[in-house]
């Protein structure tokens, strides 16, 4: 998950940097520095617990540009805040296809975001 700090920040900060900052409570989220993306993406959350609390690694790609455009760690996993992440994460540029895979509720998120799936 934090393979991106590199691309982000251009250095890797160490282990116990990182769960410091995931133990917080400010917004967790990482953001790429590029604002120009292809349109083309791949989403995928995974489940991690932090300090025995299940919270969601939620993950954005551009698959074209072989980039990671967005992370976050969110206390919830909603289609709200699925849609929100993706929204916010591509500073809302058209979308055009968004690859996912196919839990049922990203078909209707798809669709409410105008991208296929």
């Amino acid at each position: 998950m934090f393979d991106g700090f590199q691309t982000f920040f251009g250095n890797s900060p160490s282990h116990q940097s990182i769960k410091n900052w995931l133990t917080q409570e400010a917004e967790n989220r990482t953001t790429n520095i590029s604002s120009v993306y292809s349109d083309y993406y791949y989403y995928d959350e995974q489940y991690i617990k932090l300090n025995c609390v299940r919270k969601y690694s939620l993950n954005l790609y551009d698959t074209i540009l072989n980039i990671p455009v967005a992370e976050e760690i969110a206390s919830k996993r909603t289609t709200e805040t699925t849609q929100k992440f993706i929204d916010e994460s591509t500073n809302n540029q058209p979308l055009i296809a968004i690859t996912t895979d196919h839990y049922c509720r990203y078909k209707r998120l798809m669709n409410k975001l105008g991208a296929k799936h």
